[in-house]
This record gives structure tokens, sequence and C-alpha cells, in this order.
């Protein structure tokens, strides 16, 4: 019996240790050395003026697409650590996506790789044309091999040529994008997108927007350095605009994301940065005239703690009255600007506007849903801000 039970509970944890086993291996018979991991992919529209690099022989004017792959290169990390410095950049130019990728592996001593890859950037032309842009984001969706958590960056340049470029001090691209954006480095408005997310908006409501990244030049003028800027609205996949900054906080401010942020007025020749600690909106639906009205309700809960002690006293009430509505008179500038732009000059619902009077007022959304992009386009946006300045910082 005691023999039995010994053989009883060795075949009980047999499965566990098979199943360790085959966790362990290359089973698909590629050593580690011999992968190429493709760390950060770029996607553009074909150029027909440029001359052609990796290229399908004799079929050169079907190309649409290039597509450039950043990755480690294996025998220059042995002795440094990752880097733009150790890194290999490939191009190819085919009519797919797929295809881009498939002529880089035949052209490749590696076999490569996409499921270490961290970021995919964008060019302008790529994604100005709807239909290469819709193919695109359906081959990175298709593909088992790349993560839906990968992260996309925009571009008013060529993709390639971001891709391209050394960052002095960091990682290769798509690993400091990884870091920058885990680390908070976006900034209190600032936000990611990722490949799931963007897809899942433009199904749903048929606009995301998607960070932009560009290259400035150094401070010697001879380097080169990239730089976060706005956003690119996408609408119907295709290219509606670009947000700035402000404008990209302008729309932040509507949807709750601007906790940290600083904003800063001028009054009475004086500047006053405010420092936000708390952000809450409440976006509310009403009908006048006969038109859609949407109200956007603002609570900001903020902290002075620069300012020129000798120009104004803010622990005056009058004074700290005054500069609140300053800064509540800034808030409410910023929202419809950037309302107004992504209205009249886009037509783009990037507030989702449409799911939210859906949920709120059921009747308005019967009333004015099925002819939405009209009443949306007409629909006038009003600001309500109210800030609170509960900290003057250290006291005289």
């Amino acid at each position: 019996m005691k023999r039995l039970r010994k053989h009883s509970r060795i075949y009980r944890i047999l499965p566990a240790i098979l199943a360790c086993l085959l966790s362990v291996g290359c089973w698909d018979k590629v050593e580690i050395e011999n992968r190429g991991f493709i760390i950060s992919l770029g996607i553009d529209k074909y150029d027909n003026k440029k001359k052609s690099t990796q290229s399908m022989e004799g079929a050169e004017e079907q190309n649409r697409y290039t597509v450039t792959a950043s990755m480690p290169n294996v025998t220059d990390m042995k002795e440094s650590a990752v880097s733009d410095k150790s890194k290999d950049v490939k191009r190819a130019d085919c009519s797919t996506v797929s295809g881009c990728v498939q002529l880089m592996d035949a052209a490749s001593s590696q076999k490569l790789y996409l499921g270490q890859t961290k970021l995919l950037v964008m060019g302008k032309e790529l994604l100005s044309d709807a239909d290469l842009f819709r193919q695109a984001m359906d081959a990175m969706e298709r593909n088992r091999d790349i993560s839906r958590k990968l992260y996309l960056l925009s571009t008013k340049e060529r993709a390639e040529d971001i891709l391209g470029l050394e960052i002095p001090g960091e990682p290769m691209l798509g690993i400091f994008v990884e870091n920058y954006y885990k680390s908070g480095g976006a900034g209190s408005y600032g936000f990611y997108k990722v490949l799931e997310k963007s897809v899942s908006d433009l199904r749903s409501t048929g606009c995301t927007l998607i960070p932009e990244i560009e290259k400035r030049s150094g401070e010697d003028d001879k380097s080169e350095e990239i730089t976060f800027g706005g956003y690119a609205v996408i609408k119907d996949y295709k290219l509606a605009g670009w947000l700035d900054d402000l404008e990209t906080r302008g729309y932040a401010w509507v949807m709750g994301d601007c906790r940290d942020s600083g904003v800063t007025v001028v009054y009475n020749d004086m500047y006053l940065p405010l420092k936000v600690l708390r952000s809450k909106p409440r976006v509310t639906f009403s009908q006048r005239n006969g038109k859609l009205e949407c109200l956007i309700r603002v609570n900001i809960s903020g902290a002075v703690n620069e300012y020129d002690f000798n120009a104004a006293d803010l622990n005056k009430p009058e004074n700290l009255k005054a500069y609140e509505a300053e800064f509540e008179r800034a808030v409410s500038e910023e929202i419809k600007r950037t309302a107004s732009r992504v209205q009249s000059e886009m037509s783009a619902d990037i507030y989702n506007f449409k799911d939210s009077l859906r949920k709120k007022d059921y009747k308005l959304f019967l009333a004015y849903g099925e002819d939405w992009e009209r009443h949306y386009h007409q629909m006038e946006i009003i600001p309500d801000v109210k800030v609170d300045i509960i900290s003057i910082g250290t006291i005289k």
C-alpha cells in the first residue's frame, strides 16, 4: 500500500514536471544569437521619388509601403550596453507591410522577431492615406507576435528618419519611449496610446489621438535630438489635423488628466504659476433654441509656490480672488480653443461626446444622435471653470 501511494503521488506531479520541461528551451530551433529582435518599427507611405531599398524585383511600381526596423546589434552589444550606437536599421519597400518584413527577414543573417517590439512610428503621409493606414493597422493587429500593448507615435516627417536618429546617452528609441511613459515623463496631461486602445477607439468612435514625436537640432546645431510634441487627430482612419501642446491640454481639461500640470497667467505685469493638485471635470448636455449645448464644469485645486510678494499679497482675499479669476479665464480659453478646432476644422469628436450623451440623457441622444456629425459641429461647448488656490507656498 505504501508503494502504491508513492506511485500515486508521482503520477500526480508528473504533468507539472512535463509542463516545466516543455516550457524550457528553444523549440523552434533558432538560437538566441541568431535572432534579430526588432525593438522599433516605422511605417511610411512609399516615396516614388526615393530610390528603392530592398524591393520586390520587377515590381517596384507596386510598392506602397516603406517599413523601417531598428534592432540591437548583437556583435556590438557584447562589450557595451544597448544603445543607438549598437543598433542595426533595416528598410524594405513592398506593396504590403507584412511583405516588407519578409523582405527584411530574407536579406538578414538573423531570423527577425517581432515579439519584443516596443514601438511603432507612423509617418504623416501614411496617416493621410486612409486605405494604407487602415491596412497597416490591420497588419499590426493580426500579427500574433506583436504585443497589443505596442506604443504608437506619429510624426510630421517620415518614420524612417525618426528611427535613424541617435539619442545621446539614451537606449534605443523603443526602449527609451517605454521607459519614458512608465516613468511619467509624458507630463501631467500627456498620455500614451497603444495598439489595442487605438484600434478600439477607431472601431467604436471613428476617432483616436496618437502622440507626436519630432526631431530637432541639438545645441551645437550639428546633432539632432527627439522631442515629444502634440497629437495627431485621426478620424475615419485618416489624419484630420494636429494638436499642439496647449490644445492638447485644452482637451485634457475635459477628460480629467491635468493633475500636476502648471498654468501660468500674467496679471499686473506679474507672472503667476499655478500647480494643479486636483482637476475634476463634469460634462452635461442640454437643449436651447433647438440646438444642443454641452456644459463642461471643471473644478481645479492648485498651489502657487512662486510669486513676487511685493507685487501682490496673496494673503489678502481680494488679491487671491482676482488671481483665481485669471486662472479660470485661462483654462476656459484653452478648452474653447481646442473645442473650436476639432469641431470646425476637423469635425472630429475626440471627446466621445456622442457616447456620453447616450449614457447621460437618452432622450436627447434619440433627438440628436442619428445625425450626430452635423449636430456635433453645431453644438456649443461652454466651459465653466472654478479654481481654488489652496496654498501660496512659503510665508514671508
